[in-house]
């Protein structure tokens, strides 16, 4: 995880995030196979929504603060229906908490 803050004279903050916006296949062959113990929080979200932005500085702070520890990832609803179908995603944002390809916990 890269997160830089570039300060200018005007107090302009720009911040460049590499929080990994992944798809359904890249879920199933990495997430759900996956058996290091890495623990997996996968935010379900959409452009347009609001609260999905709000949430999203927080879930970078926190691959910061435990990186190596689990990886925090981002699956867009809009382009993967069917993956939001699967979990019952009905509101964003959802985070669902993942180990060992198994879903721990979901929180909404």
């Amino acid at each position: 995880m890269l997160a830089i803050t570039v300060r200018h004279t005007n107090l302009l903050n720009i911040r460049l995030s590499i929080m990994k916006i992944i798809n359904q296949e890249i879920f199933a062959n990495e997430i759900l196979q996956d058996t290091s113990g890495m623990l997996y929080v996968v935010d379900f979200f959409a452009e347009w929504c609001g609260p999905c932005k709000v949430l999203s500085p927080v879930l970078e702070q926190l691959q910061i603060q435990y990186e190596g520890k689990i990886e925090v990832v981002k699956i867009d609803i809009d382009a993967d229906q069917a993956l939001a179908e699967e979990y019952a995603i009905m509101s964003i944002p959802t985070v669902i908490v993942f180990r060992n390809g198994e879903k721990l916990e979901t929180i909404n």
